[in-house]
């Protein structure tokens, strides 16, 4: 975005899978494509990875404060 963007936390699950998560003041791009976030302040959102770096998805969260990811694993199921 214009303002702050910035990652938080890394993690890789066996297969090579990617988990980052990270935080935006509303805007961001993403594997070419451009994800705009209206929560207001910081808004966290997790991005997953294949293990040659294509984007699987996205998922965000946000609200009219600031919300942070502390933590991010993945489980042997894949699970985020």
């Amino acid at each position: 975005g214009p303002e702050s963007d910035g990652g938080n936390e890394v993690a890789v699950s066996r297969d090579g899978t990617i988990a980052v998560s990270a935080i935006s003041n509303g805007n961001y791009e993403a594997d070419g494509r451009k994800f705009t976030f209206g929560g207001g302040g910081r808004d966290s959102f997790v991005l997953l990875l294949s293990r040659d770096g294509r984007l699987q998805w996205v998922r965000q969260a946000g609200s009219e404060g600031h919300e942070r990811v502390r933590a991010i694993a993945i489980s042997e199921q894949g699970s985020v």
